[in-house]
């Protein structure tokens, strides 16, 4: 009786065959010292050496897998934050100190200081500012403001208008009344400017 172990393939001299103590079986493996004691069939499997390798680039891997995701959320944290920042920079504020909106306020001073400089009906100081590039709500808002805060006598513009079209020119009564009326005056308006300029 021969004893369980590696032998010689006697099919295949190139390579080693398993014999089980009363036949051979079907494992086989190249020459050299089995992969296990006498007695097991040979078994193929990874090195040490290579499991660590491959154990380490795993780990690698991981980190690096890890260190992208990490710095894709930063990245798109900052570009949030910055978007966010610009996106507010070039907004102007909706209303100021005054409560009103900027353009309603810069149409106010601009109302004011026209009629500081010059007479205006209610309908010519809306259209000036309209002409100025206001647009015909701001416009509207800021006239009205001023006349409903006291800040306009539309009588004394009238009048202000008749003198400083008499200083300037001829008038009937009648045609300076008229030409106040162009103007935007009211037709009580512009008979009240009319009347007090031709009388003084």
């Amino acid at each position: 009786m021969t004893a369980p172990g590696w032998f010689p393939d006697p099919s295949d001299p190139s390579r080693q065959r398993y014999f089980d103590g009363r036949a051979w079986t079907e494992n086989y493996a190249p020459f050299g010292p089995p992969a296990q004691a006498v007695g097991q069939p040979s078994k193929t499997g990874m090195s040490s050496g290579l499991k660590i390798g491959l154990g380490v680039g795993a780990v690698i891997l991981a980190l690096i897998v890890l260190g992208s995701i990490g710095n894709s959320g930063k990245n798109s944290s900052t570009s949030s934050n910055t978007g966010s920042v610009a996106s507010t920079a070039g907004v102007a504020p909706t209303t100021t100190k005054s409560g009103f909106t900027p353009a309603q306020d810069n149409a106010i001073a601009k109302a004011e200081s026209y009629l500081n400089t010059s007479a205006f009906s209610k309908k010519g100081l809306i259209e000036q500012l309209v002409y100025n590039k206001f647009s015909q709500a701001d416009a509207t808002f800021a006239v009205e403001h001023i006349e409903a805060s006291g800040g306009v006598d539309w009588n004394e513009q009238a009048v202000k208008k008749a003198r400083s079209y008499l200083s300037t020119s001829s008038f009937s009564l009648q045609g300076l009344i008229e030409q106040l009326e162009y103007n935007g005056f009211t037709p009580s308006q512009a008979q009240y400017g009319a009347n007090v300029a031709y009388g003084g």
